[in-house]
């Protein structure tokens, strides 16, 4: 048994069956293809001061945190205003 390819997604394993009868069923478990995201903030002088970043409108974060089980796919970084420091443009990644 051969599954198909499905955007975002792993295929479950490639499997060998034998037909010996009608009425065999087969069931397979497709997987969402997830990422990971680590974002570290320089200089440390700005991290002591409160800089934070987020990650799609979400939650603020730490610098060197890991924002885990994103979806595949693009995604906006944003960083807090933090007195005294020139915020860094929004990025975006894929």
């Amino acid at each position: 048994m051969t599954w198909g390819n499905l955007s975002g997604y792993v295929a479950p394993p490639h499997d060998i069956q034998y037909l010996v009868s009608n009425g065999i069923s087969f069931t397979g478990t497709y997987t969402r293809q997830t990422d990971s995201l680590n974002v570290t903030i320089e200089p440390e002088e700005a991290r002591n001061a409160g800089a934070q970043w987020r990650v799609d409108g979400g939650s603020w974060h730490n610098s060197d945190y890991t924002e885990s089980g994103l979806s595949v796919g693009q995604h906006t970084i944003e960083f807090k205003s933090i007195s005294g420091w020139n915020t860094p443009s929004d990025q975006s990644y894929v």
